[in-house]
């Protein structure tokens, strides 16, 4: 097979469900060259920049909306309980959709897992940031109402008893939101992709301690 027709043959077996470690197996088998297999399948799943900033924007925007709902429900219903429940639900099901994009799009594990690291970047910073703020404000507030500051103690009741911990819950929701596609990787046998989810422990490091200072320098400039 010349070039074109071996990627429209890979074209073909991958609408039939074959994966590319299949349909890598039987082209070896045929004695293809392994560089003119990667060659086929790079041009097959090619994924144009725009395309691709697109699609991380837009799942980005999606589950930042609905986690801005989730932290607003559980800051005024005084239950983190709910908040550790759907915070997962939303990720298991923010995860799916984006397996399924990768799925579709015949995209490769390493744009999966690109997708999966980097698509949840604001509703976690939205978590961290807004959680952060609530526990040291509400830490705060306690504060002067314990040493006499009476006009405090009615904005306290604005907060319910405890507050979710910023760490765990962003935690928990990127954990979820990759679930199905560190799977993918493993099912797949791409463990070289797997490396790029090393990159997600030091991101989220990181972002924490910006957000750290950040809300820390704010309320200190207010005063609190």
């Amino acid at each position: 097979m010349t070039n074109q027709e071996l990627v429209q043959w890979i074209r073909t077996e991958e609408g039939k469900g074959h994966s590319r470690k299949e349909l890598t197996s039987m082209l070896l088998q045929q004695k293809h060259s392994m560089q003119d297999i990667t060659d086929a399948f790079n041009s097959i799943h090619a994924q144009p920049f725009l395309v691709s900033f697109t699609l991380l924007c837009g799942v980005g925007i999606i589950s930042l909306l609905v986690v801005m709902f989730i932290i607003a429900i559980v800051t005024f219903s005084y239950n983190t309980t709910v908040g550790y429940i759907l915070l997962p639900i939303v990720g298991t099901v923010v995860g799916y959709f984006m397996y399924h994009l990768k799925k579709n799009l015949h995209a490769t594990e390493r744009f999966g897992a690109l997708l999966g690291i980097f698509a949840p970047t604001l509703p976690i910073l939205f978590i961290l940031l807004s959680l952060e703020v609530l526990q040291q404000l509400s830490a705060q507030l306690a504060e002067f109402s314990a040493i006499g500051g009476g006009g405090f103690s009615g904005l306290l009741t604005i907060f319910g008893p405890s507050i979710m911990n910023p760490f765990l819950a962003a935690g928990l929701f990127y954990l979820f939101c990759n679930l199905f596609m560190i799977i993918s990787v493993f099912k797949e046998q791409e463990y070289k992709t797997y490396l790029w989810y090393l990159l997600a422990p030091t991101l989220f490091i990181i972002v924490w301690l910006l957000v750290d200072v950040f809300v820390g320098g704010i309320l200190h400039s207010a005063g609190l």
